[in-house]
């Protein structure tokens, strides 16, 4: 299981767009909600989400967002 064996130090290599769309997972808005707010798409969104994700060696958006 990945989540088990995540390692926070991968925090360091994601961007600022992964970041700032982290940020919004952890308010508990959607992909459909943080597009306009970050004027991109949603589908932009779930890309740096699971991007991010792969970095963070996560499973799930919250725990990429948690960290």
């Amino acid at each position: 299981m990945k989540t088990q064996n995540r390692d926070k130090s991968g925090f360091k290599e994601l961007t600022e767009a992964q970041i700032d769309c982290l940020i919004l997972v952890s308010q508990q808005l959607t992909s459909k909600e943080i597009g306009p707010i970050l004027g991109i798409s949603p589908h932009t969104v779930d890309q740096r989400v699971r991007r991010a994700m792969r970095t963070l060696n996560v499973d799930r958006r919250a725990d990429a967002a948690r960290i």
